[in-house]
Protein backbone atom coordinates (compact mmCIF):
# COMPACT_ATOMS: atom_id res chain seq x y z
CA UNK A 1 0.00 0.00 0.00
CA UNK A 2 2.81 2.47 1.01
CA UNK A 3 4.60 1.65 -2.67
CA UNK A 4 0.72 2.10 -4.21
CA UNK A 5 0.36 5.64 -2.60
CA UNK A 6 3.89 6.56 -3.28
CA UNK A 7 3.43 6.10 -7.19
CA UNK A 8 0.36 7.70 -6.64
CA UNK A 9 2.08 10.91 -5.41
CA UNK A 10 5.43 11.14 -8.03
CA UNK A 11 2.33 10.50 -10.79
CA UNK A 12 0.91 13.83 -9.91
CA UNK A 13 4.03 15.77 -9.41
CA UNK A 14 5.18 14.44 -12.26
CA UNK A 15 1.39 15.99 -14.01
CA UNK A 16 2.46 19.46 -12.53
CA UNK A 17 6.01 19.00 -13.60
CA UNK A 18 4.41 18.57 -17.05
CA UNK A 19 1.30 21.55 -17.33
CA UNK A 20 1.65 24.25 -19.08
CA UNK A 21 2.71 27.07 -17.43
CA UNK A 22 0.74 29.55 -19.80
CA UNK A 23 -2.36 27.19 -19.43
CA UNK A 24 -1.67 28.03 -15.53
CA UNK A 25 -0.92 31.74 -15.84
CA UNK A 26 -4.36 32.20 -17.94
CA UNK A 27 -6.28 30.35 -15.20
CA UNK A 28 -5.33 32.86 -12.61
CA UNK A 29 -6.03 35.94 -14.72
CA UNK A 30 -9.41 34.71 -15.56
CA UNK A 31 -9.90 34.36 -12.14
CA UNK A 32 -8.58 37.29 -11.05
CA UNK A 33 -10.75 39.39 -13.94
CA UNK A 34 -14.09 36.91 -12.60
CA UNK A 35 -13.26 38.33 -9.02
CA UNK A 36 -12.97 41.87 -10.47
CA UNK A 37 -15.98 41.96 -12.39
CA UNK A 38 -18.57 40.69 -9.08
CA UNK A 39 -16.75 43.21 -7.13
CA UNK A 40 -17.64 46.10 -9.85
CA UNK A 41 -21.17 44.89 -10.60
CA UNK A 42 -21.82 44.52 -6.63
CA UNK A 43 -20.41 48.29 -6.16
CA UNK A 44 -21.52 49.67 -9.75
CA UNK A 45 -25.49 48.27 -8.62
CA UNK A 46 -25.56 51.25 -6.21
CA UNK A 47 -23.50 53.87 -7.29
CA UNK A 48 -25.81 53.99 -10.71
CA UNK A 49 -28.20 55.61 -9.23
CA UNK A 50 -26.36 58.43 -8.22
CA UNK A 51 -24.74 58.89 -12.21
CA UNK A 52 -26.59 61.18 -13.35
CA UNK A 53 -26.19 60.29 -17.38
CA UNK A 54 -27.00 56.31 -16.53
CA UNK A 55 -30.18 57.62 -14.76
CA UNK A 56 -30.70 60.14 -17.63
CA UNK A 57 -30.61 57.32 -19.95
CA UNK A 58 -33.01 55.12 -18.06
CA UNK A 59 -35.38 57.05 -16.47
CA UNK A 60 -38.20 56.00 -19.00
CA UNK A 61 -37.49 52.05 -18.11
CA UNK A 62 -37.14 49.81 -15.40
CA UNK A 63 -35.80 53.02 -13.31
CA UNK A 64 -38.94 53.67 -12.07
CA UNK A 65 -39.45 50.23 -10.68
CA UNK A 66 -36.20 51.49 -8.30
CA UNK A 67 -37.20 55.12 -7.49
CA UNK A 68 -39.42 56.66 -5.01
CA UNK A 69 -42.06 59.12 -7.26
CA UNK A 70 -43.60 62.65 -5.94
CA UNK A 71 -45.74 64.52 -8.11
CA UNK A 72 -44.12 67.90 -7.21
CA UNK A 73 -41.69 69.16 -5.32
CA UNK A 74 -43.55 70.79 -2.52
CA UNK A 75 -45.16 66.94 -2.60
CA UNK A 76 -41.50 65.92 -1.88
CA UNK A 77 -41.20 67.06 2.16
CA UNK A 78 -42.57 64.40 4.83
CA UNK A 79 -42.71 66.68 7.45
CA UNK A 80 -42.61 70.43 7.94
CA UNK A 81 -38.82 71.86 7.83
CA UNK A 82 -40.07 73.38 11.72
CA UNK A 83 -40.41 69.82 12.61
CA UNK A 84 -37.37 68.71 10.99
CA UNK A 85 -35.82 71.64 13.13
CA UNK A 86 -37.59 70.61 16.06
CA UNK A 87 -36.50 67.48 16.59
CA UNK A 88 -32.29 68.12 15.99
CA UNK A 89 -32.89 71.12 18.32
CA UNK A 90 -34.15 68.33 21.07
CA UNK A 91 -30.87 66.18 20.91
CA UNK A 92 -27.91 68.29 19.47
CA UNK A 93 -27.53 70.67 21.88
CA UNK A 94 -27.29 68.18 24.76
CA UNK A 95 -24.48 65.95 22.77
CA UNK A 96 -21.33 66.04 24.70
CA UNK A 97 -18.62 67.81 22.69
CA UNK A 98 -14.79 67.04 23.68
CA UNK A 99 -12.87 70.31 24.10
CA UNK A 100 -10.45 69.30 21.30
CA UNK A 101 -12.00 67.71 17.87
CA UNK A 102 -9.08 65.35 18.19
CA UNK A 103 -10.28 63.75 21.70
CA UNK A 104 -13.29 62.22 19.97
CA UNK A 105 -13.29 58.49 20.85
CA UNK A 106 -15.83 55.99 21.12
CA UNK A 107 -16.55 56.67 24.60
CA UNK A 108 -17.51 60.60 23.38
CA UNK A 109 -19.47 58.61 20.45
CA UNK A 110 -21.09 55.89 22.94
CA UNK A 111 -22.10 58.72 25.40
CA UNK A 112 -23.84 60.59 22.25
CA UNK A 113 -25.85 57.53 21.39
CA UNK A 114 -27.08 57.11 24.74
CA UNK A 115 -28.02 61.09 24.73
CA UNK A 116 -29.81 60.03 21.55
CA UNK A 117 -31.58 57.29 22.38
CA UNK A 118 -33.13 59.38 25.60
CA UNK A 119 -34.21 62.66 23.75
CA UNK A 120 -35.45 60.66 20.26
CA UNK A 121 -36.54 57.27 21.71
CA UNK A 122 -33.83 55.46 19.20
CA UNK A 123 -30.38 55.45 18.59
CA UNK A 124 -28.32 54.10 15.45
CA UNK A 125 -24.73 53.02 14.67
CA UNK A 126 -23.12 51.65 11.49
CA UNK A 127 -22.48 47.73 10.96
CA UNK A 128 -21.88 45.50 8.07
CA UNK A 129 -24.81 45.00 5.96
CA UNK A 130 -26.77 41.76 4.63
CA UNK A 131 -27.32 43.39 1.05
CA UNK A 132 -24.79 41.57 -1.18
CA UNK A 133 -22.52 44.04 -2.06
CA UNK A 134 -23.62 46.59 0.76
CA UNK A 135 -20.34 46.84 2.70
CA UNK A 136 -21.11 48.88 5.89
CA UNK A 137 -24.59 50.00 6.49
CA UNK A 138 -26.49 52.26 9.51
CA UNK A 139 -28.96 50.05 11.47
CA UNK A 140 -30.97 50.82 14.49
CA UNK A 141 -28.88 49.25 17.53
CA UNK A 142 -31.53 50.27 20.60
CA UNK A 143 -35.61 51.53 20.88
CA UNK A 144 -37.52 52.13 17.94
CA UNK A 145 -37.75 55.03 15.21
CA UNK A 146 -41.62 56.30 14.47
CA UNK A 147 -42.99 57.30 11.56
CA UNK A 148 -41.81 60.93 10.56
CA UNK A 149 -39.11 61.04 12.79
CA UNK A 150 -35.21 62.00 11.64
CA UNK A 151 -33.09 59.00 11.72
CA UNK A 152 -30.19 60.63 10.07
CA UNK A 153 -28.31 63.76 8.57
CA UNK A 154 -26.59 63.15 5.17
CA UNK A 155 -22.79 65.35 5.49
CA UNK A 156 -20.59 67.06 3.74
CA UNK A 157 -19.15 69.83 2.06
CA UNK A 158 -21.95 71.55 0.15
CA UNK A 159 -20.88 72.47 -3.46
CA UNK A 160 -23.90 74.96 -5.42
CA UNK A 161 -24.57 74.38 -8.95
CA UNK A 162 -21.72 76.10 -10.38
CA UNK A 163 -18.92 75.28 -8.57
CA UNK A 164 -16.64 73.11 -9.14
CA UNK A 165 -16.70 69.70 -8.09
CA UNK A 166 -15.49 67.25 -10.80
CA UNK A 167 -12.32 65.80 -8.82
CA UNK A 168 -13.85 65.21 -6.03
CA UNK A 169 -16.60 63.14 -7.79
CA UNK A 170 -14.13 60.73 -9.50
CA UNK A 171 -15.00 57.39 -8.09
CA UNK A 172 -16.93 58.88 -5.59
CA UNK A 173 -20.62 57.29 -5.24
CA UNK A 174 -21.10 59.45 -1.80
CA UNK A 175 -21.96 62.89 -4.23
CA UNK A 176 -26.05 63.64 -3.42
CA UNK A 177 -27.74 65.65 -6.32
CA UNK A 178 -30.27 68.30 -4.39
CA UNK A 179 -33.64 69.25 -6.63
CA UNK A 180 -32.24 72.53 -7.36
CA UNK A 181 -28.53 71.37 -8.63
CA UNK A 182 -26.67 71.68 -5.42
CA UNK A 183 -24.09 68.82 -4.31
CA UNK A 184 -23.01 67.31 -1.16
CA UNK A 185 -20.08 65.70 -1.22
CA UNK A 186 -20.10 62.92 2.10
CA UNK A 187 -17.39 60.91 1.08
CA UNK A 188 -15.02 60.44 4.50
CA UNK A 189 -11.52 59.82 3.03
CA UNK A 190 -9.34 61.17 0.29
CA UNK A 191 -9.96 64.37 -1.60
CA UNK A 192 -13.40 64.74 0.08
CA UNK A 193 -12.03 65.25 3.32
CA UNK A 194 -9.57 67.20 3.13
CA UNK A 195 -11.46 69.45 1.58
CA UNK A 196 -13.94 69.30 4.28
CA UNK A 197 -11.62 69.64 7.20
CA UNK A 198 -9.77 72.33 4.88
CA UNK A 199 -13.24 74.48 4.20
CA UNK A 200 -13.67 73.64 8.00
CA UNK A 201 -10.83 75.41 9.02
CA UNK A 202 -11.32 78.36 6.99
CA UNK A 203 -14.51 79.27 8.23
CA UNK A 204 -13.48 78.42 12.04
CA UNK A 205 -14.63 81.74 13.97
CA UNK A 206 -11.71 81.89 16.36
CA UNK A 207 -11.64 78.54 18.81
CA UNK A 208 -15.05 78.04 17.75
CA UNK A 209 -15.86 75.20 14.93
CA UNK A 210 -18.16 75.98 12.63
CA UNK A 211 -18.84 72.09 11.33
CA UNK A 212 -19.10 68.77 13.29
CA UNK A 213 -15.63 67.29 11.51
CA UNK A 214 -15.93 64.30 13.63
CA UNK A 215 -18.16 62.71 10.91
CA UNK A 216 -15.05 61.92 9.26
CA UNK A 217 -14.04 59.54 11.75
CA UNK A 218 -15.04 56.07 12.68
CA UNK A 219 -16.91 57.76 16.33
CA UNK A 220 -19.09 60.73 15.06
CA UNK A 221 -19.88 63.11 18.18
CA UNK A 222 -23.46 63.54 16.69
CA UNK A 223 -24.26 60.26 15.81
CA UNK A 224 -26.77 61.34 13.57
CA UNK A 225 -23.88 62.07 10.64
CA UNK A 226 -23.61 58.87 9.07
CA UNK A 227 -26.68 59.03 6.42
CA UNK A 228 -24.10 58.99 3.80
CA UNK A 229 -23.58 55.01 4.50
CA UNK A 230 -27.39 54.49 3.92
CA UNK A 231 -27.74 51.79 1.42
CA UNK A 232 -29.95 51.80 -1.21
CA UNK A 233 -33.28 49.60 -1.07
CA UNK A 234 -33.70 46.30 -3.15
CA UNK A 235 -36.66 44.06 -3.85
CA UNK A 236 -35.82 42.02 -0.93
CA UNK A 237 -35.24 45.12 1.54
CA UNK A 238 -37.78 47.96 0.94
CA UNK A 239 -36.90 51.47 1.91
CA UNK A 240 -37.92 52.79 5.20
CA UNK A 241 -36.79 56.46 4.90
CA UNK A 242 -36.21 59.25 2.69
CA UNK A 243 -34.24 62.21 2.05
CA UNK A 244 -35.42 65.87 2.79
CA UNK A 245 -34.13 68.77 2.12
CA UNK A 246 -34.16 71.76 4.62
CA UNK A 247 -33.12 75.28 4.98
CA UNK A 248 -31.87 75.67 8.21
CA UNK A 249 -33.36 78.88 10.12
CA UNK A 250 -31.02 81.83 11.32
CA UNK A 251 -32.78 81.24 15.07
CA UNK A 252 -31.13 78.07 15.79
CA UNK A 253 -28.19 78.36 18.05
CA UNK A 254 -24.01 78.45 17.06
CA UNK A 255 -23.80 75.24 19.48
CA UNK A 256 -26.33 73.36 17.61
CA UNK A 257 -24.84 74.33 13.67
CA UNK A 258 -21.49 73.70 14.77
CA UNK A 259 -22.46 70.04 15.64
CA UNK A 260 -23.97 69.74 11.99
CA UNK A 261 -21.79 68.28 9.50
CA UNK A 262 -21.73 70.45 6.76
CA UNK A 263 -19.32 73.52 4.83
CA UNK A 264 -19.70 75.83 2.19
CA UNK A 265 -16.84 74.88 -0.48
CA UNK A 266 -16.82 78.82 -1.36
CA UNK A 267 -16.44 80.97 1.88
CA UNK A 268 -17.25 84.25 2.46
CA UNK A 269 -21.22 83.07 2.28
CA UNK A 270 -20.93 82.32 6.10
CA UNK A 271 -22.38 78.99 8.07
CA UNK A 272 -24.28 76.46 5.34
CA UNK A 273 -28.06 77.08 5.37
CA UNK A 274 -28.74 73.52 3.89
CA UNK A 275 -29.46 70.35 5.17
CA UNK A 276 -30.18 66.74 3.71
CA UNK A 277 -32.25 65.16 6.76
CA UNK A 278 -33.06 60.97 6.51
CA UNK A 279 -36.56 60.78 7.27
CA UNK A 280 -38.57 57.58 8.84
CA UNK A 281 -41.55 56.79 6.13
CA UNK A 282 -42.57 54.18 8.59
CA UNK A 283 -42.29 52.74 12.15
CA UNK A 284 -38.58 51.05 12.27
CA UNK A 285 -37.96 48.44 14.51
CA UNK A 286 -34.76 47.78 16.66
CA UNK A 287 -32.07 45.85 14.64
CA UNK A 288 -33.23 46.72 11.03
CA UNK A 289 -31.16 48.15 8.70
CA UNK A 290 -32.77 51.93 7.62
CA UNK A 291 -32.46 51.68 3.65
CA UNK A 292 -33.43 54.78 1.23
CA UNK A 293 -34.30 54.87 -2.41
CA UNK A 294 -31.28 57.02 -3.25
CA UNK A 295 -33.59 57.93 -6.88
CA UNK A 296 -36.58 60.35 -6.39
CA UNK A 297 -38.39 61.03 -9.54
CA UNK A 298 -40.19 64.66 -8.65
CA UNK A 299 -42.93 65.54 -11.68
CA UNK A 300 -43.53 69.09 -12.82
Amino acid sequence: MKNKNRGTAVAVQEQVRQSDPDETLRNLKRMVVNKMTKFLSSKWKNYRFRFVPWVAINLHHKMKDNARIVPSAAADPLISASKVLSQLSNVIPFLVRPKKPEDSSETYSEKSRKIMFLKLGFSIERGPSPIPGGGTGVFVNRGKVRKGQVVALYPGTIYRSFEPILLASINNPFIFRCLDGTHIDGKDWGLSRLVFKSCAGRDRMGPREVADISWLTKNPINPLNVGQYVNNHTKDYPSNVAYQEVELSQGLSHETRSMMPYVNYSGGRGLPNRIVALVATRNIEQGEEILSSYLTLVGR
